[in-house]
């Protein structure tokens, strides 16, 4: 599994959506970032997301991986 490791991003889920759309990543991988700006949660609720302070990530596995 590829593991793409970032610093401060918008969003983990919109970083990922953008790695799909260019082809990066494969077909299994894992946006790992040390902070977010716009992390969102359920419901569209904003995520508070300071750098440093948690885990943060978005896992993407494609139908042709499984």
């Amino acid at each position: 599994m590829n593991v793409i490791h970032l610093g401060m991003v918008d969003s983990t889920n919109d970083e990922a959506k953008r790695c799909i759309a260019s082809g990066e990543g494969g077909d299994e991988f894992c946006i790992h970032a040390t902070g977010q700006s716009a992390g969102r949660g359920t419901r569209g609720k904003h995520w508070s997301s300071p750098e440093g302070a948690g885990l943060y990530f978005s896992y993407v596995l494609t139908s042709t991986a499984a």
